[in-house]
């Protein structure tokens, strides 16, 4: 099986996050190296990882679940209502 990060970029993040097998690994290492253009995407992964990493870590509200949940729900409504309205309006 040819490895090929060109094709299928989530071997990057895989890459990474340590997904792969050591032989998947080092195949990729070994592209990285030889393409220019997937070098630049595993680095600015890596950046992108280590800054995140460096963030702060959150902490939610003591009413983020009701709220958050509460949000969804009144988002399923307005898009089942625009479902309907789309019907209608195919109908019409």
């Amino acid at each position: 099986m040819k490895i090929n990060p060109c094709k299928d970029p989530t071997l990057l993040s895989a890459l990474l996050d340590g997904e792969l097998s050591a032989e998947q690994s080092a195949a990729v290492r070994r592209h990285v190296d030889q393409c220019p253009a997937c070098r630049q995407h595993y680095d600015i992964l890596r950046q992108t990882d280590a800054m995140v990493r460096g963030m702060p870590p959150l902490t939610p509200s003591e009413d983020f679940d009701r709220t958050f949940w509460s949000k969804v729900a009144d988002h399923d409504e307005r898009r089942s209502d625009r479902t309907w309205l789309r019907i209608q309006w195919g109908r019409w």
